[in-house]
């Protein structure tokens, strides 16, 4: 034991002279060396290995063979090359947004509608609601009949076409009343009586009335404007006749008009 110690110590002392004069063998591997000298050692491969490295590590002198040349073990290796990266995948295509969808076309609108006629009652139009009061009071003409009378009262247009008879009191003398008659056939409605108040030959004279809702003989409302009101009375004379005016429309009157020989105490009043 203690001469393998003394051996040791002869060696190192051997090295550490050596190294003073710039040389020295490597030292056997197993026998304690824990530093190398310093000096450049060949191995396989490109290269070399500093001996003088700061602490030699095992895997170093493992390298070295016996008599410090390179181990027996066949020539390290060289490195595969570095794999390359693969290649960067592309990008996806970014996709592209859906197709904005498009609003639906707005229905079209429908045609506009015709407007309506003017309403019943309108300036220019039909008025339903409008009301006409005749009152009259009758005399005798003079006549061979008297006071035997047959009479009538109707509406006439501003041109005195027949619209509607309003009052007749005659049945077989109808024939009579001229105007009356002819006013009827000329709008070929002979003798129309729709909607009057009719009666027979009238025995004495008085007081007579009749109401228009200003419709015609259809019963259909008639346009506002000017009118007539027609009355006829004859006793077995000349028959006595006058038209009055008025006006249809929306705005209230009463006319009085002034006495005739055979018609007095005229009122003529008209409510829209």
């Amino acid at each position: 034991m203690r001469g393998t110690l003394f051996r040791r110590f002869l060696l190192t002392l051997g090295c550490f002279c050596a190294m003073i004069v710039g040389a020295c063998d490597p030292i056997p591997p197993g026998e304690g060396l824990f530093w190398s000298p310093r000096e450049t050692v060949q191995v396989s491969g490109s290269g070399s290995v500093d001996a003088q490295s700061d602490l030699a590590s095992p895997s170093d002198l493992a390298d070295l063979g016996p008599d410090g040349g390179p181990s027996s073990g066949g020539s390290p290796g060289t490195g595969g090359d570095m794999g390359s990266g693969g290649d960067m995948g592309a990008a996806g295509i970014s996709g592209s947004g859906g197709t904005s969808a498009s609003g639906g076309n707005g229905a079209p609108g429908g045609a506009a509608g015709a407007g309506g006629q003017t309403g019943i009652g309108g300036d220019t139009g039909l008025l339903a609601a409008g009301t006409l009061k005749v009152t009259v009071t009758t005399k005798a003409a003079g006549g061979q009949y008297a006071p035997r009378n047959v009479g009538a009262v109707w509406i006439a247009d501003s041109g005195t076409k027949f619209v509607k008879t309003l009052y007749l009191w005659a049945q077989r003398r109808r024939s009579y009343l001229s105007h009356w008659g002819s006013a009827t056939s000329a709008a070929g409605l002979s003798n129309n009586v729709v909607d009057a108040v009719t009666g027979a030959t009238l025995s004495n004279h008085g007081v007579r009335t009749a109401t228009w809702d200003g419709t015609n003989t259809s019963k259909t409302p008639v346009p506002d404007g000017a009118y007539k009101v027609c009355f006829e009375l004859c006793d077995g004379g000349t028959p006595q006749y006058q038209c009055v005016d008025f006006n249809k429309g929306r705005t209230a009157q009463t006319l009085k008009p002034a006495d005739s020989s055979s018609f007095t105490m005229r009122s003529i009043s008209y409510m829209p």
